[in-house]
């Protein structure tokens, strides 16, 4: 998903941005390369692994070297999903989550916000989940803890930062990606699921960064 939104926030050209990765990989590294060969378009990698606090707290330290502070922010991370009972997920699972995606964007908050607020401008969206959204699906307890934890993170910070920098989510039903490979496709067919499509998503994600929506601010777009 975060590569799809790259390449639709570079297609345009004039734009600079910092791109994160875990690890990159041949895809990864041949779309930044072609991303790059669009005039006035800029793109820098930095690779770190969300699990672990100072690998995160890098990756800050870079775009402050980089940027001073981003003007955009678009958050993506997750751990992989695999189906787990409650009875048999273990605590290290559900803190795993909560370290790749809660963490990780309550540092970029802590540090940029405060910065983008003081230039009176800035907009920030997060990928969250249809799966908050009334009573879940079984067996998928610690990524529903994980992306109520990103809401209320989110709409702490809209709260915070109002008037000065809008801070807003979109919850998608599954994309079909590498994230979810595990997924029963039963979940569909017995309707405790909704899909959307990447570009759905895309949509949704540049309407929220762009300008057509000044003056939304704490908003989860449910799709």
């Amino acid at each position: 998903m975060g590569m799809a939104f790259l390449e639709r926030l570079c297609l345009n050209g004039g734009i600079s941005v910092i791109a994160h990765a875990r690890a990159g990989g041949r895809q990864f590294e041949e779309l930044i390369s072609q991303m790059n060969g669009i005039a006035g378009v800029s793109v820098k990698v930095k690779k770190a692994d969300l699990l672990f606090e100072d690998e995160t707290m890098d990756l800050m330290s870079f775009v402050k070297r980089e940027f001073s502070f981003p003007t955009h922010i678009a958050h993506f991370p997750a751990d992989s999903f695999n189906y787990s009972k409650m009875s048999k997920l273990k605590w290290e699972k559900v803190q795993k989550g909560l370290d790749i995606q809660v963490r990780s964007l309550f540092f970029a908050f802590k540090e940029f916000l405060p910065l983008m607020a003081k230039q009176g401008s800035g907009k920030a969206a997060v990928v969250l989940s249809s799966s908050i959204i009334g009573l879940p699906p079984k067996h998928m307890a610690d990524y529903v803890i994980a992306k109520h934890a990103l809401l209320g993170l989110v709409n702490s910070a809209a709260s915070e930062w109002a008037g000065k920098v809008a801070v807003n989510a979109v919850s998608p039903g599954m994309v079909k990606t590498k994230f979810w490979a595990g997924v029963d496709e039963r979940l569909l067919e017995m309707g405790r699921g909704k899909e959307n499509s990447m570009n759905e998503v895309m949509d949704a994600l540049e309407f929220l960064l762009s300008e057509k929506s000044d003056g939304m601010n704490g908003v989860n777009l449910e799709l």
